[in-house]
């Protein structure tokens, strides 16, 4: 399941962290965090598989995600 770049942020907001937490919790730094949620470089599968890993414990959380974003652009 691809994320977006819009879903990354979200992800990072309802987690609560920081650009800076975020980033080191993927083990990336903060201006690469800020280039992929700002749509300015693409999500990495690998980068993807950590930050469901290490953010999303439930499919039902990923699915709610999308939806919100959806909202969001809608």
């Amino acid at each position: 399941m691809q994320l977006t770049h819009t879903e990354v942020k979200i992800i990072r907001n309802l987690k609560g962290l920081t650009r800076e937490e975020f980033a080191n919790l993927l083990g990336v730094s903060v201006s690469y965090i800020y280039l992929i949620e700002s749509g300015k470089k693409p999500l990495t599968a690998e980068l993807e598989a950590k930050v469901i890993e290490k953010c999303i414990k439930e499919e039902a959380t990923l699915i709610a995600i999308k939806f919100l974003r959806k909202q969001l652009e809608a």
